[in-house]
């Protein structure tokens, strides 16, 4: 039978789609569930390619079985993939979507969950073998913390030796073993490495990443895990050359409190490794402003509060680091939405 003649005027290429099922009505009947879910899966199964995906919510376990693989198909996205929340049956569900895209060029990792997935260890164990096909892939932002994301898939990553197209790596840490092995993996192509401390022993051996610009570390969760400073200081000091260097603080980083003798030599090792860096032009500390308050910067109290917050961080910076001062390396910018959103401030990044 010949398909209908519609079928042929609608595009197979598609230049960008949201799925977000956050705001799904609950009030529908069985039959009229059933038949948005086949409709999503029919449109989404038309396209032979979509340029860009963004999922921001998505139970893929809702969709009936005959009808889920249609949904999210290996290899379909062809440039941008961003997932914030996505949660499925098992890894075989979306696994291959997620890393069998040869020609995606950013992927930005949320949170991926799987339901039983204590039960599901067999098939999990017979899944590992499965490829993955990221060869393209020039830019991974990794700011999900879930047990899928970071049991699933993060490990799945190294199994690709090297990522020798990535340029920028933006990652959370959650698992400090497996994010050397994904800046290993990496390292001779990195121009640009965002990593956010968490816990102690957050220290990344950088001296083969050549071709590194620009480094962002994430240290709000500094002075209350002590360690992450001693962890900066080891990291920035295996690499041989950097343009730039962004300093991420909260407001409780910028602590009033006299400092131990420990950290004040852990700032005057920093200081000096920074001023002695070959071809270093900025040292800049970023302030991640919530979106909302970012809206209402120009007006008011808000507009006061957050220069005051602005000047304590540029005094607290331009204390711990003397040299940088003189040099006039230091400054303090502000960036809205998150930190693995903007790590690197608003400079352009290499292609």
């Amino acid at each position: 039978m010949e398909e209908p003649t519609y079928n042929t005027t609608i595009p197979r290429h598609l230049g960008g789609v949201v799925i977000d099922e956050s705001d799904k009505v609950d009030d529908r009947d069985e039959k009229e569930t059933l038949a948005w879910y086949e409709g999503v899966s029919t449109v989404l199964g038309h396209f032979n390619s979509i340029s860009s995906v963004t999922i921001r919510y998505l139970d893929l376990k809702e969709f009936p079985e005959p009808v889920r693989g249609r949904v999210l198909r290996p290899g379909i996205v062809t440039e941008t993939l961003v997932i914030q929340r996505l949660i499925a049956g098992k890894p075989s569900d979306v696994v291959p979507f997620i890393l069998g895209s040869p020609y995606l060029e950013f992927l930005g990792l949320g949170d991926v969950s799987f339901s039983g997935e204590n039960t599901e260890a067999t098939h999990v164990e017979q899944y590992t073998a499965e490829p993955i096909k990221l060869s393209g892939l020039g830019h991974l932002a990794i700011f999900g913390e879930s047990k899928g994301t970071w049991s699933e898939l993060v490990p799945r990553l190294i199994q690709q030796t090297p990522l020798n197209s990535l340029k920028t790596l933006v990652v959370s840490c959650q698992d400090n073993k497996v994010v050397a092995g994904l800046i290993k993996r990496a390292e001779l192509s990195l121009r640009s490495l965002a990593l956010g401390f968490k816990s102690e022993g957050s220290i990344f051996d950088l001296a083969n990443a050549k071709l590194l610009q620009n480094l962002s570390i994430n240290m709000t969760s500094y002075p209350r895990t002590e360690t992450l400073l001693s962890d900066l200081v080891q990291t920035v000091s295996s690499v041989s050359k950097l343009e730039r260097i962004f300093i991420n603080c909260g407001p409780s980083t910028v602590k009033t409190t006299v400092d131990n003798e420990n950290d004040l030599n852990l700032w005057r090792d920093l200081d000096l490794r920074l001023s002695q860096l070959p071809g270093l032009e900025k040292v800049t500390f970023t302030m991640v402003i919530d979106g909302c308050l970012g809206m209402g910067f120009a007006h008011g109290r808000i507009k006061a509060i957050l220069e005051e917050w602005k000047g304590d961080v540029l005094q607290y910076a331009q204390a711990k680091l003397p040299s940088c001062r003189e040099r006039g390396l230091i400054q303090v910018i502000q960036v809205s939405g998150s930190w693995t959103g903007q790590p690197f401030g608003d400079t352009a990044l290499p292609e």
